[in-house]
């Protein structure tokens, strides 16, 4: 199924292949008609986002997807908000933002030392610009010249704990109830981002009885802080996972969520937009939690 209201994309102010112009532009192409950019921990450019969105008479939803820490393993939570709190979430990502920097500069380093590129992380971060967190896909396409190692290769490299460029999440990473709380202060709905994603992590980290233990834990985690929404309807979600999740979030009484999690036919060549998203009743409800009008 192709959805027209599309809640989960990516620019290059995260890790998208193209700047939020054309990602507007391919939404209109591809015939969306409400949209939501939610770049990694990016405070920035709603405004233009909104802008850029309604020059194509399509509606951007202002959103964020954050990443954060639980049991060791990367769990993103997204938020949506009529309107952020700027300050507030400006605020409560400095840190994250930092620490993917930081993390960034080591990765780099790592690859220097095992022969494969050596990077100026200096530039990488001027390039990148300022208030902006560098992705593992910006250092594996500045490497890609030089080593010549396919970009979604360095990537996985990257995320493997046995390649020798792997850093994992330091202590300036959030816990999971954390970015809820800070999207609920600036404002905003927060909810559970690919959860057939997250189970998949938990089950190779772990294995299957813990790894699924360990997801009903974080859910019931979620829950207790408020968590407003699951994205039900993604590409990232199998129909046994997406079964699953919408039994919880019928009986917790939680927004059914979707989007593509699209990045551009480089980065994931796999995902289309409208591939996830939502119908047009799922989004009538969107708006009302948003205090929007359809």
């Amino acid at each position: 199924m192709r959805y027209k209201y599309d809640l989960h994309l990516h620019s290059k102010l995260s890790d998208g292949d193209y700047p939020i112009e054309k990602v507007v532009s391919l939404a209109k192409k591809n015939g969306l008609r409400v949209i939501s950019i939610t770049d990694h921990n990016v405070w920035l450019d709603f405004f233009e986002k909104n802008r850029l969105a309604l020059s194509k008479k399509i509606v951007n939803i202002p959103g964020v997807e954050i990443s954060t820490k639980f049991q060791d393993c990367e769990v993103h939570v997204l938020g949506y908000a009529q309107k952020f709190r700027l300050s507030v979430l400006k605020s409560g990502l400095r840190k994250t933002i930092a620490g993917y920097n930081e993390r960034a500069k080591l990765i780099v380093s790592k690859l220097g030392e095992m022969g494969l590129a050596k990077l100026d992380y200096k530039l990488i971060k001027k390039k990148k610009g300022a208030n902006l967190p560098i992705t593992k896909y910006d250092i594996a396409k500045w490497a890609y010249p030089l080593c010549r190692i396919p970009v979604n290769d360095l990537q996985r490299m990257f995320s493997r704990k046995d390649s020798g460029c792997y850093v994992p999440y330091g202590n300036w990473a959030m816990n999971p109830e954390e970015a809820v709380k800070l999207i609920h202060k600036a404002g905003g709905i927060a909810v559970l981002a690919h959860p057939g994603e997250i189970i998949g992590k938990l089950i190779r980290t772990f294995g299957i009885k813990r790894g699924k233990r360990d997801f009903d834990r974080l859910v019931a985690v979620l829950l207790e802080n408020k968590i407003d929404g699951i994205e039900i309807n993604s590409s990232k979600n199998n129909p046994q996972i997406k079964k699953y999740c919408l039994k919880i979030a019928k009986q917790k009484k939680l927004l059914i969520v979707g989007g593509s999690d699209w990045h551009g036919e480089k980065h994931h060549p796999e995902i289309a937009m409208g591939q996830g998203g939502l119908t047009k009743k799922q989004l009538s409800l969107f708006y009302k939690a948003l205090g929007m009008k359809l």
